[in-house]
Formats: C-alpha cells, structure tokens, sequence
C-alpha cells in the first residue's frame, strides 16, 4: 500500500539544538538531551530527567525580535521560532525535492 507524505517544513528546536544543524551534529556524535530540569517549574524539578530547551522565554521573545506579552505560550514562542529557522533556510536557498518511496 502506498501512502503519500508532505513534509511542511524543517524548523526544529529541541533540547539537542536551536536548529536543524545543531540537531544533526547532537544526534551523529551521540550528545544527549535528556538531563536535570533547570528551567521548567514542576514538582519533579529534582526527581525526573528530562529533555528540556535551555532558552527562557525571554530568550526566545528577543531572538524572535518580539516583545514578551500575556497570553504568549511557550509553546507558540518555539512553533514560531522554528517556523523562523524554516523560513531562513528558504532564503538561503535551501529547498526539499520530491523524492519516492
């Protein structure tokens, strides 16, 4: 059975790197991401690894160019970012081909 796959796009930001490159680099030379909580608040701050992005949200806010309001989840912050490192490779003439499986 064939089945058909878009890729959307390849920002990404996780806790081995703040883009597709430093996410390629930690995964061929093995470097974790999993590790002691240092940013999230939680009860299992001191119990639980985890893989956590090292920036706070004031990071993300500034390398966005965006001031840092209520209402802004750190979960749009990353989404945007990515979708930020997706559009800088676009500009860099970077481009995925239509490949078959």
């Amino acid at each position: 059975m064939s089945k058909r796959i878009f890729v959307t796009g390849c920002g990404i930001i996780t806790s081995i790197g703040n883009n597709l490159e430093e996410n390629l680099n930690s995964l061929t030379s093995g470097r974790p991401g999993i590790g002691k909580i240092r940013l999230l608040e939680t009860a299992h701050r001191d119990t639980l690894p985890a893989g956590e992005i090292k920036l706070r949200d004031e990071e993300l806010a500034r390398m966005l160019g965006i001031e840092l309001r209520d209402g802004l989840t750190r979960t749009a912050l990353l989404g945007m970012l990515a979708q930020k490192k997706h559009g800088e490779m676009q500009d860099a003439g970077c481009r995925m081909e239509e490949g078959r499986g």
